[in-house]
């Protein structure tokens, strides 16, 4: 019982670190390469992530300028 706990609870941490840091070190998927992600507050972090997204998925330019255009104007962080 007590190996079946060890495995589950490695398994979990190695998704779980897996899905946090697997985007912060692709300096492409933020679009700029000096961004902090331990400073953004967690709203600006949720804003990135859904708006980033969509901006990687658009096949159009226009899509893509309408995703920057809502992150420049609805992310509080000032180094942004």
């Amino acid at each position: 019982m007590m190996r079946y706990f060890i495995k589950v609870t490695i398994v979990i941490a190695l998704l779980y670190s897996e899905l946090c840091f697997s985007q912060q070190d692709n300096k492409a998927w933020f679009l700029i390469d000096s961004i902090r992600i331990e400073s953004l507050s967690k709203s600006d972090k949720a804003i990135l992530d859904s708006i980033l997204k969509v901006y990687h998925k658009a096949n159009k330019q226009t899509k893509k300028l309408s995703c920057l255009l809502f992150l420049s104007e609805n992310l509080g962080s000032e180094n942004l």
